[in-house]
């Protein structure tokens, strides 16, 4: 910012302007949008040698949205305020573990299928400098989220599988769609065991350490 201010006094800036810009700047920085992580498509992960050391998440078809804690909001992937951020927040509020994190990615359930209506899932958390199977170890006191008979209106996390156990998962995924008559477990994604969280600038780009298979059209 040094070499800007000098730009800017030749320009005939004067001094207060040139450090009120500065301080805006600052501003701006600090409180640029982030977006959660977008993984990129990958339809054979499970079997794959490459993804044998990744950990696989099941993927349900909720919205996916983000707790920013410390403002009290929730957001869309898309950065817009969600709906149900009162409900949410509610959720949040009751678990007192949670205070000591800022931004934490989830999946609100109860809009897009029946199962586990009003719950919130844990994804990861965003604001964690930690590898991912670290940043798993801060959200394993929670109850893991079952494949069946989802609660609701509770707060769960995501289990984390080995690619073969995920291959056996599947399974059980395609056998609940089909009884409960609706899709309710989309597929997994997979993250790399060692990589930090990460955080996109547009809700578009897709990262390279996370990657997404999907069900044929929930089977």
């Amino acid at each position: 910012m040094g070499l800007v201010k000098r730009v800017l006094s030749r320009f005939g800036i004067r001094p207060h302007r040139i450090n009120q810009m500065s301080e805006e700047f600052t501003i701006l920085r600090s409180t640029a949008r982030r977006y959660p992580a977008r993984p990129y498509s990958c339809i054979n992960a499970l079997s794959l040698a490459s993804f044998g050391e990744w950990a696989f998440e099941p993927k349900l078809n909720g919205w996916r949205c983000v707790i920013d804690m410390e403002n009290k909001v929730v957001v869309s992937r898309h950065g817009t305020t969600f709906a149900e951020t009162g409900r949410i927040m509610d959720i949040a509020k009751a678990v007192p573990e949670l205070a000591g994190f800022r931004l934490i990615d989830c999946e609100f359930l109860g809009k897009r299928t029946k199962a586990g209506k009003g719950s919130v899932v844990i994804m990861d958390i965003m604001d964690s400098p930690l590898p991912y199977s670290e940043r798993m170890s801060l959200i394993s006191g929670f109850a893991e989220c079952p494949l069946d008979d989802i609660p609701t209106n509770a707060l769960m996390r995501f289990p984390s599988y080995t690619q073969a156990k995920a291959q056996q998962v599947l399974e059980d995924m395609k056998e609940i769609n089909a009884r409960r008559g609706e899709v309710i477990w989309e597929g997994f994604v997979a993250k790399h065991p060692n990589s930090t969280y990460p955080i996109q600038l547009s809700p578009n780009a897709e990262c390279r350490f996370w990657a997404k298979t999907k069900l044929i059209n929930g089977s």
